[in-house]
């Protein structure tokens, strides 16, 4: 038995019939060897074709999407960052290298080495890392102590470690109270297994005293790390617990000539000696 059909009677303006049959070949909709506008209708009413303007997106707007997706990664958000390269790759045409680098945020969970850090941090359980730095450098940490932070614009695992062969001399000239600890990157980890052991209190740090003039003596504005904090004269003193001078080094440069380093003279002169090199550089005498 033939099923009951519909008919639907439409008033098209001059050449809109042809068009119609031009899209239905296009689509591949036909009855026998004719284009079928019909199945093409019937297909728009199933929502198995999508009408309207063409999805596109620029060159502009891919770029800030895979900076979106690196963004989302770096903050715990992977599910997140997975529907929208699933969404870029779905609809735009890319070059192959950009598309290598989506289908590689699809197939990798980078939070995945978060969540086994953060039960074994739960558990207080030391742990063996393998881990790939920024030379291409395979080492193994016996960790037994960590934890998760934010540095500018992402999570970073830092870690007390048993190792200190790798640590560059002029760290250990400027920083021995501190030479256990590391700081990692998650999408570099290649492994972790439980190891035997003590968990530590905490990592070690230094203790930095900064002080602010002039308009930053206002507009500082305090971190969790400090554990002082007093306004003088015309001067504030900070001091901060300081795990990684990298860091630290890096945000004081923003100040400028308004934020000193008094104490520890390691760090004041780790920091010294960096602006000499700077100095030289650009060929301005001292």
């Amino acid at each position: 038995m033939s099923r009951k059909k519909e008919t639907l009677t439409l008033s098209l303006s001059p050449g809109t019939k042809a068009k119609l049959e031009e899209i239905a070949r296009e689509l591949g909709f036909f009855w026998g060897k004719s284009p079928s506008p019909s199945a093409f209708v019937t297909a728009i009413a199933n929502k198995e074709v999508q009408v309207g303007e063409p999805f596109y997106l620029s060159d502009n707007q891919i770029k800030a999407l895979r900076q979106a997706i690196r963004i989302l990664i770096d903050t715990g958000y992977t599910a997140e960052a997975e529907m929208i390269a699933l969404h870029v790759l779905d609809k735009s045409q890319l070059e192959l290298s950009v598309k290598k680098e989506l289908l590689k945020v699809i197939n990798q969970h980078l939070d995945k080495w978060r969540l086994v850090v953060e039960e074994y941090i739960k558990n207080k359980q030391p742990f063996e890392i393998l881990y790939t730095n920024s030379q291409e450098q395979e080492l193994i940490f016996n960790v037994h102590f960590a934890q998760i932070d934010f540095h500018e614009k992402r999570f970073y695992l830092n870690i007390w470690c048993e190792e200190t062969e790798d640590v560059s001399a002029e760290n250990k000239k400027y920083f021995p109270e501190i030479l256990h600890n590391r700081c990692l990157r998650f999408d570099r980890i290649q492994g972790i297994i439980p190891k035997s052991g003590e968990w530590r209190g905490s990592l070690d740090y230094l203790e930095v005293h900064l002080q602010f003039t002039d308009w930053m003596v206002k507009a500082y504005k305090p971190r969790e790390e400090d554990i002082a904090d007093a306004i003088s004269n015309r001067f504030r003193n900070v001091t901060r617990r300081v795990f990684n001078p990298f860091w630290l080094i890096r945000e004081i440069k923003g100040y400028g000539k308004y934020c000193n380093i008094t104490n520890p003279d390691g760090l004041r002169n780790c920091f010294r000696q960096e602006l000499i090199e700077i100095c030289q550089l650009y060929n301005i005498e001292i």
